[in-house]
């Protein structure tokens, strides 16, 4: 309901024809007798006198319902206001739930695909087909997996994507050595957007110089010490969803590394 502005109160009919009646009648009353101070002009003096006060009265009482009635309009517009504020801020959220859902089931789905893709590689392009994945979904334009030497405290390098950098890639550490060996020793997945300037200068399709970040996966077995990590190079950041995707994909993979291992064993 949209309300209209523009309410005019006016006198009431009976004072309206009160006022024209006593008008009327005034000059009457005062040109009688051939103007003599009698009784008549003194009675024109108090009609007159009335008709100025019940005029007075009347248009105070006027302003005094306008007034009223301006003031319930402005509260029924502002109530009308705060109703349609409501309603749009209902309808954004539930719009914005609907959206969120929406890239729930999404995410759910393209989680499934990719690590349903991972599963079906076999054992000897499994390296290459995580890395593949995270090629074509997130533009990796550089990574390195560094594999665990047996059962010692010792990671070396394993399979690489695209590694194209100015200077070789370290061949081997300690557990605790170097950012990625201390990120295997923390047992948790490490982000990295703000890369030093001394950091490896990356060549590849999609340009040349300092990656704008690094996601760094530690992987292992469930009862198990970790046995790799990946070390993955990106031109463009990533969002919490992209690295939960992400750390979701490192563990398919390495459940299907440490099974393959331990087949072979």
């Amino acid at each position: 309901m949209r309300l209209k502005r523009g309410i005019r109160i006016r006198p009431s009919l009976g004072m309206v024809a009160l006022t024209v009646v006593l008008m009327s009648v005034l000059p009457l009353l005062v040109y009688n007798n051939e103007f003599r101070l009698g009784w008549s002009y003194w009675l024109s003096l108090v009609l007159g006198l009335m008709v100025v006060l019940l005029s007075v009265a009347t248009y105070m009482s006027y302003q005094a319902l306008r007034a009223r009635y301006e003031e319930e309009w402005r509260l029924a517009r502002k109530i009308e206001v705060e109703r349609d504020s409501l309603r749009e801020e209902k309808a954004r959220r539930e719009e914005a739930e609907r959206n969120s859902e929406q890239a729930r089931l999404a995410q759910e789905q393209k989680r499934g695909s990719i690590i349903h893709e991972l599963q079906g590689a076999d054992s000897n392009a499994l390296a290459g087909s995580y890395f593949q994945i995270v090629g074509r979904e997130w533009e990796l334009v550089q990574g390195i997996e560094y594999r665990r030497r047996g059962r010692e405290e010792r990671f070396e390098l394993g399979p690489t994507y695209a590694f194209a950098s100015i200077g070789e890639p370290i061949s081997s550490f300690a557990l605790g050595e170097s950012l990625t060996g201390q990120t295997i020793a923390n047992g948790k997945s490490l982000y990295v957007d703000d890369i030093p300037a001394d950091y490896s200068i990356i060549v590849s399709g999609l340009g040349r110089g300092v990656p704008t970040s690094i996601l760094i996966i530690p992987y292992g077995g469930a009862e198990e010490a970790v046995w790799g990590a990946f070390e993955l190079a990106f031109f463009r950041l990533l969002s919490e969803d992209d690295r939960m995707l992400l750390e979701a994909l490192t563990r398919a993979y390495a459940a299907a590394f440490i099974k393959l291992t331990s087949a072979k064993e």
